[in-house]
C-alpha cells in the first residue's frame, strides 16, 4: 500500500526476539518509550531523512545476531579455505555467477 514508507517502532520491549522480529519485518527504527520526547523527535528526524535509528540497548542483540548469521554463513560457505584451494579461478567465477 505504501512501499516507500519508513517504519519506526516505538515500544517498551527490550527483548532480543522482539527487536529482531521488528527489524526483520522491515522497521528502520527501534526506539524505546523510556527516552525523552526530544530523543524521540531526534530519532524520528533521522528516520525521515532516510537513515536508520536503533536504540543503543538493542545494538548488542543485533551484533550477536549478525555474528551468529556470519558464523553460519562461513560454515556453509562454498568459499571455505580448504575448498577454495582445490578450485580453479574459472570454477569460482562460474559458481559466483550462478548464485
Amino acid at each position: 500500500m505504501y512501499p516507500n514508507a519508513r517504519v519506526g517502532v516505538l515500544t517498551t520491549h527490550t527483548d532480543p526476539e522482539v527487536v529482531t522480529q521488528a527489524l526483520q519485518a522491515g522497521a528502520v527504527g527501534y526506539l524505546l518509550k523510556s527516552v525523552s520526547a526530544k530523543s524521540i523527535r531526534q530519532a524520528l528526524g533521522v528516520i525521515i531523512q532516510g537513515h536508520s535509528y536503533i536504540h543503543p540497548i538493542a545494538l548488542p542483540y543485533l551484533l550477536a545476531e549478525y555474528r551468529r548469521l556470519s558464523a553460519t554463513k562461513k560454515q556453509n560457505s562454498f568459499y571455505q579455505p580448504s575448498i577454495r584451494r582445490s578450485l580453479s579461478p574459472v570454477s569460482c567465477l562460474t559458481v559466483q555467477r550462478v548464485k
